[in-house]
């Protein structure tokens, strides 16, 4: 699990990153949105991903000339491998291989997980497929073109604070925390 102290300047000397290809995903929002800029302002190419690819074109449009690397924008939804596999073909195709995957996407709901209705376990299944499934079978995608670029690579999987420990709090029992706990434990294996 990568631990950023400032700004991802920090992770490591950019410029051996500078021209390589880079997946972000939630792209269109948020810390998605910072991350992409970052990189790409660092002269990496990046490969933006979001469930609504017109919102991540609206905020490319917003950040003008002044970056250094490229922002190729995709729709995807992580939460269904069937996109999972199309956005990697099209990354293939279009960009051969990949030097960066950050695991960006997540999503919760403030619903009870114990509520037996239609309604929160189609919400359950999403945090659960968006926040695990998602991130592992991008992470599959990605070792396979960061293996075929000869290069070693990085992988950087966004968790929370409740992925580590969840506060004594009244809140509705969700699966927000046991989903960003599940993404530790696989970062960490």
């Amino acid at each position: 699990v990568f631990k950023a102290s400032s700004s991802l300047n920090n992770f490591e000397k950019m410029e051996k990153w500078h021209g390589k290809n880079a997946i972000v995903t939630g792209a269109s929002a948020g810390i998605g949105v910072g991350i992409m800029k970052e990189l790409a302002r660092n002269g990496i190419n990046v490969i933006a991903l979001a469930r609504r690819k017109e919102k991540i074109d609206e905020v490319v449009k917003e950040f003008g000339d002044g970056l250094k690397g490229k922002i190729h924008t995709h729709k995807c939804d992580v939460s269904s491998l069937e996109s999972i596999k199309e956005t990697f073909k099209w990354i293939e195709e279009c960009f051969d291989t990949i030097s960066i995957l950050v695991n960006n996407a997540g999503c919760g709901f403030n619903i009870k997980a114990l509520d037996t209705s239609d309604e929160v376990t189609e919400k359950l299944d999403k945090v659960i497929d968006t926040n695990f499934r998602g991130l592992v079978h991008m992470t599959r995608e990605a070792v396979r073109l960061i293996n075929k670029s000869s290069d070693y690579g990085m992988i950087i999987n966004m968790s929370s604070i409740l992925g580590h420990k969840i506060p004594f709090v009244k809140v509705p029992v969700n699966l927000y925390p046991p989903t960003k706990h599940a993404v530790t434990a696989f970062s960490e294996i």
